[in-house]
């Protein structure tokens, strides 16, 4: 008995120093990656400072011990000297599993206020933000973010009304991955009430829903880090393989087809558009785009001899270096440059 009792305390003993020391150990190493983190964090912001970007991540903090590591920052913000263009918000909050430390997670507190290269200024806020991100060694490869309470306007500061544009939605989301040499996004807004500049006032929309199904080519650097500088998107062909926009009591139009960005940014296509209840569109958009309501008239007037017996028109929406037609009909809208 007594050398089965102590066979049996000796094997308690080495198990209770095995865990003491595997404690210790792990954290220690936790510990130690924690540093790294903060210091790999630091020396990358001093790299593109000189390199003209400045990184902001005050009071940065590292922790999450004992099985995640979590970034905390007041204040971040990040600035361009080189081409112009700031941004910074309240509060941003990162995680990632120690087990899985290529799937980071964060949250981010607004309002996020940024200053564009043209020196505008463009405001966001939103009652909660949160993000997910799929890391490779090469950078970013896919990316998903959905906000509740979200809000833009845009220049955030115009004094005047008429001349701004303000949204605000419900819910929205957006998702974007490389695809091969590819980028695909998708994006998803739900209760979307947009105010459109002006001449005197502020044009209101009917609250929407929208979607956006999309395919960039060529430009899946745009997440890696391979795609740099000015005019990201120039020049570029992609496809809308499905783009949708529900304005209630059936007011549904959907959109698909390939379009392209040319050097100067301008977008050119033949995209195919169909709405649903054509008799009930025209009060809308001549009430949103009142300096091209002549033109609205005349073209509804030309296709509504197109529509099917439940009221669907099918057409082609060519675009043409940023001026839309309706076929062959001038609408008077002018997209303006990417």
């Amino acid at each position: 008995m007594t050398g089965t009792g102590t066979t049996a305390s000796r094997r308690i003993r080495n198990l209770a120093v095995a865990v003491v020391g595997f404690t210790a150990l792990y954290s220690g190493a936790w510990y130690y990656g924690a540093h790294e983190i903060r210091s790999r964090l630091q020396q990358f912001m001093v790299e593109r400072q000189a390199a003209g970007l400045t990184i902001e991540c005050g009071n940065m903090e590292v922790k999450g011990f004992p099985f995640r590591f979590e970034i905390f920052c007041t204040n971040p913000g990040i600035a361009d000297l080189n081409h112009g263009g700031s941004a910074d918000a309240a509060a941003l909050r990162t995680a990632a599993q120690v087990y899985q430390p290529f799937h980071v997670v964060w949250e981010m507190d607004g309002p996020l206020d940024a200053t564009l290269a043209t020196g505008e200024k463009l405001s966001m806020n939103w009652s909660s933000l949160q993000s997910s991100l799929q890391l490779k060694l090469g950078g970013l490869e896919r990316s998903s973010v959905a906000a509740e309470g979200f809000a833009l306007r845009f220049p955030s500061g115009s004094a005047d009304e008429a001349s701004a544009l303000d949204m605000k939605a419900e819910h929205a989301e957006s998702h974007v991955r490389q695809n091969n040499e590819d980028l695909d996004a998708a994006f998803l807004a739900r209760k979307i009430a947009l105010k459109l500049p002006g001449t005197g006032a502020p044009v209101a929309l009917p609250v929407f829903d929208a979607s956006v199904d999309a395919t960039l080519g060529g430009k899946a650097g745009l997440l890696d880090g391979r795609i740099k500088g000015p005019g990201l998107l120039r020049p570029a062909t992609g496809e809308i393989r499905r783009a949708v926009a529900d304005f209630g009591e059936g007011r549904v139009t959907t959109v698909s087809g390939p379009l392209s960005i040319d050097e100067e940014g301008l977008i050119s296509g033949k995209l195919s558009l169909e709405a649903e209840q054509f008799e009930k569109w025209e009060p809308l958009l001549t009430a949103a785009l009142p300096d091209a309501a002549d033109n609205i008239r005349t073209a509804m007037g030309a296709l509504k001899a197109m529509a099917d017996s439940k009221g669907t028109v099918r057409v082609n929406l060519v675009l043409d270096k940023g001026q839309v037609l309706l076929g062959f009909i001038p609408t008077g809208i002018v997209l303006p440059p990417l």
